[in-house]
């Protein structure tokens, strides 16, 4: 009788009023589920991009250790030398960093790194499709000159020798494509919407000359991030930050909290939503 009992109870609470009025029944159901489905994608939808976005900061980063930095206005590039200096650093690299709207690709943009090609190759793997660069050093003689991803390449039907016009901060620019990178590593960046320019070429377009956003550190073997910032940042301008690259994800979680927030509010709605179509079916 015990184990009966369960299934008498199904067939009393939803058998017989799916029988009796299954329109009703059917629409508590979608009501229910609806609401359900909506929480649940909006959940997931939160998780993607906040991995998603420490996924990019991750590939960017590469083997730094630490990073200097002083906000969106970046600093005075007379600093690199100090860092560089610094009892402990191995390797140091400056980069210029901005997201640049393709031109006549509306809603298109690319994540554009301004290296210092030769330093950079420390901290970030640059490697071709077919193990090799094409052209990669006309970065160094050609401010037009610009890397691609071989994905974003294949995405626009771009190939080596190409132009490409991007919306710079100083406006309108052509580049050449002189150079694709193969899908691994830094090149799996915002899904390969990834360029890389010289550092002099970047702060040439993007208005930013005797400027730089951050500069990568690399320490020497043996030494570790706690034992070099503190002299760092004796060195550099009080407002000047030295810290992890892992700290950048903290970052990245506060500036989306008040985004995820709202998509939270946006699931609780559509909850409610469910529940009044509910209420409003068996009310009719």
């Amino acid at each position: 009788m015990n184990l009966l009992r369960p299934l008498w109870l199904a067939r009393a609470l939803v058998w017989r009023p799916f029988r009796r009025d299954s329109a009703r029944t059917l629409a508590t159901i979608l009501g229910v589920a609806l609401g359900v489905a909506v929480t649940l994608a909006i959940r997931l939808a939160n998780d993607g991009v906040l991995a998603s976005f420490r996924a990019s900061l991750d590939h960017v980063a590469g083997k730094t250790q630490l990073q200097v930095s002083a906000g969106e206005g970046g600093f005075d590039e007379t600093l690199f030398r100090a860092v560089a200096r610094t009892p402990g650093v191995a390797a140091a690299a400056p980069i210029l960093q901005a997201v640049v709207p393709v031109a006549e690709e509306p809603g298109d943009s690319l994540l554009v790194l301004g290296v210092d090609i030769m330093s950079d190759a420390a901290f970030r793997a640059y490697r071709g499709p077919t193990s090799t660069l094409v052209e990669p050093l006309r970065l160094l003689t050609d401010p037009d000159a610009i890397l691609l991803t071989a994905r974003y390449a294949r995405l626009r039907g771009l190939a080596v020798g190409d132009p490409i016009r991007l919306n710079t901060p100083t406006g309108p620019q052509r580049f050449v494509v002189r150079g694709l990178l193969a899908d691994d590593g830094t090149a799996r960046t915002m899904d390969g919407r990834l360029a890389v320019l010289d550092i002099a070429a970047a702060q040439l377009h993007f208005g930013k000359l005797g400027r730089l956003d951050r500069i990568d550190v690399l320490l020497q073997p043996g030494l570790t991030p706690e034992q070099v910032a503190p002299e760092l940042r004796r060195r550099l301008p009080p407002e000047v930050l030295v810290e992890r690259p892992d700290a950048r994800n903290a970052q990245v979680e506060q500036m989306l909290g008040s985004f995820q927030l709202n998509l939270f509010v946006l699931s609780l709605i559509a909850l409610f939503v469910g529940a009044f179509l509910v209420y409003n079916t068996m009310a009719v």
